[in-house]
């Protein structure tokens, strides 16, 4: 073999154990069940609803950068939800929240959080734009 098929082999055989890598430590949606089970320390994403409004806990006086709350999964299991940032605005009206973070004792500790928006200003989008088109 010529000693430019041996490196293109080489750089061949880099990229897939690189995609591979990737492809292994992409994340998934988990539950609150799938995430209990992982090693300790292992990050996961969750796709849940805030569960009751009236329970969030933030305290900006104390600690601006701890939000307490509880988040339903999509196979109804609560847990409760340590975010440590500010709370989102509008938090209490959002319909779905995605959370990345850790199981920690009976806990899960959020390091990123994504707020889907309340479906009142798509509506309010749609009414506008049907008023401006008469």
């Amino acid at each position: 073999m010529k000693k430019m098929h041996i490196i293109a082999i080489f750089l061949v055989v880099i990229a897939l154990a690189g995609v591979l890598a990737m492809v292994s430590d992409a994340d998934t949606y988990k539950t609150f069940n799938t995430a209990l089970e992982l090693p300790e320390g292992k990050s996961s994403t969750i796709i849940g609803s805030l569960h009751d409004p009236t329970q969030i806990e933030y305290y900006p006086e104390i600690n601006p950068n701890l939000t307490t709350f509880y988040v339903e999964d999509k196979e109804g299991t609560i847990m409760k939800v340590k975010y440590f940032e500010p709370k989102p605005v509008d938090f209490e009206r959002s319909e779905e929240v995605t959370i990345t973070g850790k199981v920690v004792g009976n806990e899960f500790h959020a390091s990123k959080m994504l707020v889907k928006c309340p479906s009142k200003y798509i509506e309010e989008g749609v009414n506008q734009s049907t008023a401006s088109a008469n």
